[in-house]
């Protein structure tokens, strides 16, 4: 077992080591979910092969001493027993093989389940959003179905397996003994007496031996699917750091390309919908990362690829890279540092290197350790740091300043502060390169500003500062321009160079779009996108944000058990198990007594009456195994099945409040690594402890009735087993704190999987990777305390079994007038039996109450969690029309997130007219978001109503209200295909799926329109020619730029065509020309649909109807756009005046939109 203990740590932490540093060919296979299941499942069944392993070779030991001891009792006619045993291992074998296969089957589903749910939980907030619970449940409940149906099947032949096994002694007695009768010997009671004491003591290792061949193909099994991720291919060194280099970077003839996921070729056979439509083909296009296969010949296509960059960046300059979106600004950077595959040419960097990303990844940790990330706390640099990056207020209003926990995922931090902190870690770090990919677009307009000229602008700093942007009223007082247009360096230059050159693509772009007073009035002052009311949300939620996973201490408690035995339909099972083992024993000590019988001849009948009933006896005994074991079989089925499904509906019916304060690895692992338990491992320690004490229980009563007497020694010797095994069991329940550990282990293994591109940028791979066995060896601390506990036992065991049989040889000496002979060889063999009965009856015991310790932690999510309001309510269902108009109607409405946290709306109302467009602003903090989460029922409101069309939505079940409405998040998070991000469930058909795309700008509607024509895209010069409706989106949407990610969302709410439309920062992430793109769609698509949009540019809302003007939580201003201009000292003509926005502007910004009407 201590073998197992070694294997699992070095196991776990050689699989982190090799996930930090996968290429993303590798990581397009092996998913966040995948490695997880790895940890959680593959290595658990080595971990557990590895007790049961050293059976294989040490039973068959045990069989051939005792043919040696049965040839001396029997002679030859042992050969006959023996022989049953050795007919009976090639079907065992070939079991096996079928077990392995089988195995093999189910861990593919598990596989795809394990994915699917842990990118539902990543992207929770989305599912909520489009009432998408349903469906998905339906999908992984479609999947886990599947994955059952083969550990059906596993555990009925394992079943059978266990009852040939457990059978086997008896069988083999009954043919020895038939034998030794049929060749004319008499039995006398010594020699039948102790054989059949060598046939028992082979019960054991005979139950065992199954158990371990079955543990070994489960292993084979694992090792065989770990093999994908020590083979896979890992990062090499595509850059080299020169400190005598004269420039900071020097980049020679160099091309990078994403690499592509391997070919599967089932991908071809998929259609498009439910009603079997026609896939629209394609040139099997990819963007980003990712690349489609043809799925004839696996070839790949169309590969994103950056191709002959050259440039040489002196030292302490400041460079911009710009360019449209998806024309590769990220992937140039992703190349220089390293994530993408370098095809030709060499990198130089002239320093050490920093990475600001442009998707902050934030730990789960404090805000200091966020910004240190590993480095020594230097005061004066830290605090300049926090000044530079604009973050003094923030820590101000947190209650524990930079000590403050921020969650998995900086979930307590809005978009804004989490790119902040992302900045101060990389000027933090003090690197001699610093790159920063689109920083600024998550900040409003003064803070913007701000960090522009204390960070990147800093003339007092020698770094050099290579940053991509869309801010592009900045680029004046950059030093050097790279234009980046389809995968190339189009043009380089100063700012008035290239505005110099005639018939300039950079200089075009700017003049449409970006004079520095035209890009001021572009330019956002409203707020940082999504920090609205996070900090005030989250300013009281203390250091310890994360809720402590639920520790169960003292005995797993009886309502545990209840649950299971309700789950796995006890009422049917239990009388079955009952009976069959109350079967077995009786056949059992029948079939032992029936040999005094014989060797007495109590009936005066021939041989032949003797030897048939004790045939049938054996064959009986096998049979009653086979139902016991079946009986279990069901039993862990139907509780796996129900506990699973009880326990994800719930979790995904938890309010958001519950997925802020638990990490997603601590949810994972009630779905993997507890899960697993209960499917393979909690059925057989049940079994076997259902067996064992019926077995003892058997003898107990068998020898009690020879031996009266024996009754006393049994009672104070069980005394003093009910002390050791109290002992044990109390220290064993302490142990499983290894189960928090253990989630702990896996949140960090998760979360670091998420932040590859950052930890390996800055050189942290091998800080993280001892951090992993940090965690490592304090979940083994706990670990190992199970396996010396067990060993303290068997020794204690072991000793009172001893004890027990000099008892009883005691009691036979002093009983040897009044015991025949024949019955005390039977008393004799029995003991021994008992004797092994009662170590293991404590060991299963406590190793039963720790596999419950699974079932309790799923009983808890399957039964305690939180859950939202009802999403069905059939009585209070609205009319299948609603809303027709999209009329709001907001009546006092205040809302807090929690009890005890700050009143977030007080008593705002308003109304909403149909088809009305409403631009939402305000400062930080003023309530805007709160506002969309109102509307969304994500928290309920404290008092006060909203109404749609005159339905109070708090009186509707929320798919009803969800699925009414349509969002536009400002941080859309996105997996899968294309296609099943559009429409997951193939409601619509291609064609209008690629209407959607079109309208939304994502692809090029020079594209042919024909969903099944058979042409495919055309290889023009966007990069949005590279999509398909089957293009792979990788975890988090990661393949994709956050630009790209909006218009997606913004092309599956044109696919939703819902009345009421909701825009969360729609084109916070996007440059300015797709911004206007996005806009003219807007205003075109949704041109008769009510219309409430949290801007982030204030010029994108100009031209709404009505402007809503947040402020502390209350409504200051709302009326039409000139009408609060007119206000001299109002909030928004203040606002305005700061973003350069005129009187003018916003009357041809309003004529502008009706003309696209009239159009």
């Amino acid at each position: 077992m201590s073998t197992g203990v070694l294997l699992r740590g070095g196991l776990i932490t050689a699989i982190y080591s090799r996930s930090l540093r996968l290429t993303s060919r590798a990581r397009s296979t092996l998913t966040n979910g995948k490695l997880v299941n790895h940890i959680s499942t593959d290595v658990s069944r080595i971990d557990f092969c590895a007790g049961f392993f050293h059976m294989a070779w040490a039973a068959p030991i045990q069989l051939m001493i005792c043919l040696i001891l049965l040839l001396i009792n029997l002679g030859p006619s042992a050969l006959a027993g023996f022989a049953f045993f050795f007919v009976a291992s090639p079907p065992q074998m070939m079991v096996m093989k079928h077990l392995f296969a089988l195995r093999r089957k189910s861990m593919d589903w598990t596989d795809k389940r394990a994915k699917l749910l842990q990118e539902l939980l990543g992207g929770i907030k989305v599912i909520k959003f489009f009432a998408w619970e349903v469906p998905f449940l339906q999908k992984i409940f479609d999947y886990r179905r599947k994955e059952m149906e083969y550990i059906r099947s596993i555990l009925l032949i394992r079943s059978a397996n266990n009852a040939i096994a457990m059978s086997m002694p008896t069988l083999a007695a009954v043919l020895a003994f038939i034998t030794y009768a049929a060749t004319g010997h008499e039995l006398s009671p010594a020699n039948v007496f102790s054989s059949l004491t060598l046939f028992n003591l082979l019960r054991m290792p005979l139950m065992m031996l199954p158990m371990s061949f079955s543990s070994i193909a489960d292993a084979a099994n694992a090792i065989s699917r770990l093999r994908g991720v020590f083979e896979a291919e890992v990062l090499g060194k595509t850059y080299e750091i020169d400190s005598d280099l004269d420039v900071a970077l020097d980049v020679q003839n160099a091309s990078w390309t994403w690499d592509a996921p391997p070919p599967d070729t089932d991908k071809g056979k998929k259609k498009s919908g439910k009603s079997g439509r026609k896939s629209r083909p394609s040139s099997s296009e990819k963007k980003g990362r990712e690349s489609t296969v043809d799925p004839i010949n696996g070839q790949q296509d169309n590969v994103f690829e950056v191709q002959d960059v050259s440039l040489k960046i002196p030292r302490g300059k400041l460079v911009a890279v710009v360019g449209p979106v998806g024309s590769g600004k990220s992937s140039l950077l992703q190349g220089l540092i390293g994530e993408m595959r370098m095809t030709s040419g060499k990198v130089t960097f002239g320093g050490t290197v920093s990475y600001c990303p442009q998707s902050a990844w934030i730990q789960n940790a404090t805000i200091r350790e966020n910004i240190c990330f590993g480095r020594p706390f230097e005061e004066e640099k830290y605090w300049k740091a926090i000044k530079d990056s604009c973050l003094e207020p923030d820590l101000a209003i947190l209650p524990n300043g930079d000590l403050t926990e921020v969650g998995e995922r900086g979930i307590s931090l809005s978009g804004g502060q989490k790119q902040r902190i992302n900045v101060c870690r990389a000027i933090y770090c003090d690197a001699d390169v610093q790159i920063f990919d689109d920083p600024l677009s998550a900040l409003d307009a003064h803070v913007g500003s701000a960090v522009f000229h204390n960070v990147l602008q800093n003339a007092n700093t020698k770094k050099t500062r290579i940053l991509v942007t869309h801010a592009l009223h900045f680029l004046p007082q950059v030093e050097y321009i790279y234009a980046v247009a389809n995968g190339r360096v189009a043009e380089h230059g100063t700012y008035a160079d290239l505005m110099a050159t005639e018939n300039g693509e950079f200089a075009r772009f700017m003049n449409e779009f970006a004079t520095k007073e035209e890009e001021n009035k572009e330019e956002n002052q409203a707020e940082e996108a999504d920090e609205n009311d996070s900090k005030t949300k989250n300013a009281k939620r203390g250091v310890a944000l994360m809720q402590a996973e639920e520790r169960n201490i003292g005995a797993v408690p009886w309502s545990a058990y209840k649950i299971y035995l309700s789950a796995g339909k006890g009422a049917a099972v239990i009388p079955f198990m009952f009976f069959s083992l109350a079967l077995i024993q009786g056949v059992n000590v029948m079939a032992s007594y029936w040999l005094v019988y014989w060797q007495e001849d109590t009936f005066h009948r021939p041989n032949g009456f003797y030897m048939g009933l004790y045939a049938m006896l054996g064959g009986a005994q096998a049979f009653a195994a086979f139902l016991m074991g079946s009986s279990f079989a069901m039993l862990t089925y139907f509780a796996s099945q129900r506990l699973h499904k009880d326990a994800v509906e719930r979790v995904m019916r938890s309010p958001m409040s519950f997925f802020e304060t638990t990490p997603l690895g601590r949810i994972m692992n009630r779905f993997s690594k507890d899960i697993d338990t209960i499917d393979n491992r909690l059925g057989d320690a049940l079994r076997m402890l259902a067996a064992t004490t019926s077995a003892m229980f058997g003898a107990v009563i068998l020898i009690a009735i020879l031996l009266p007497w024996f009754l006393v020694g049994v009672v104070v010797i069980m005394s003093m087993y009910a002390f050791i095994a109290f002992f044990y069991r109390s220290s064993a329940r302490e142990v499983m704190v290894n189960a928090l550990l253990r989630s702990l282990l896996y949140s960090h293994f998760s979360e670091s999987l998420s932040g590859l591109s950052t930890i390996r940028a800055y050189g942290e791979t091998e800080r993280f990777q001892k951090e992993n066995q940090t965690r490592m060896d304090v979940e083994n601390r706990a670990y190992w305390l199970t396996v010396t506990n067990q060993r303290w036992l068997g020794v204690r065991v072991d000793f009172m079994g001893a004890l027990l049989t000099f008892v009883v040889g005691m009691l036979t000496v002093g009983t040897r007038f009044t015991l025949s002979p024949a019955q005390t060889g039977l008393v004799l063999s029995y003991i021994l039996s008992i004797q092994q009965a009662f170590g293991w009856l404590v060991r299963q015991l406590a190793e039963v109450e720790n596999d419950m310790n699974s079932v309790e932690r799923l009983a808890h999510y399957a039964t305690e969690i939180e859950q939202e309001p009802p999403h069905e309510l059939p009585d209070a269902k609205p009319p299948k029309s609603w809303p027709a108009e999209g009329h709001v109607e907001l009546d006092k409405v205040v809302l807090s997130y929690r009890p005890g946290l700050p009143v977030v709306l007080k008593g705002i109302s308003m109304s909403v007219n149909g088809g009305e467009k409403i631009g939402i602003v305000g400062r930080t903090g003023a309530g805007k978001s709160s506002l969309m989460t109102a509307l969304y029922r994500l928290v309920e409101l404290s008092s006060g109503s909203i109404r749609i069309d005159g339905v109070d939505i708090s009186k509707i079940g929320l798919t009803d209200l969800r699925s009414a409405l349509a969002i536009i998040p400002q941080d859309p998070v996105l997996s899968g295909t294309l296609r099943s991000n559009l429409d997951p469930f193939g409601l619509h058909d291609d064609s209008q799926l690629w209407d959607a795309l079109e309208r939304s700008h994502l692809v090029d509607k020079s594209r042919p329109h024909s969903a099944f024509s058979g042409e495919t895209l055309k290889e023009e010069q966007t990069s949005t020619n590279r999509f398909t409706l089957d293009t792979v989106i990788e975890d988090e949407g990661v393949n994709l730029s956050i630009g790209q990610r909006s218009l997606v969302s913004l092309a599956r709410a044109i696919v939703k065509d819902s009345k009421i439309i909701i825009l969360d920062e729609a084109t916070a992430s996007v440059d300015y020309e797709t911004d206007r793109k996005i806009q003219d769609s807007i205003s075109y698509e949704f041109q008769d649909r009510t219309i409430l949009c949290i801007a982030h540019r204030l010029r994108t809302i100009i031209s709404y109807d009505r402007i809503c003007v947040f402020d502390a939580g209350q409504i200051a201003e709302f009326d039409t756009p000139e009408r609060l201009y007119d206000r001299p000292n109002g909030i928004f003509r203040g606002m305005c005046q700061q973003s350069s926005i005129t009187l003018d502007d916003i009357k041809n910004a309003s004529i502008s939109r009706q003309s696209e009407y009239e159009y």
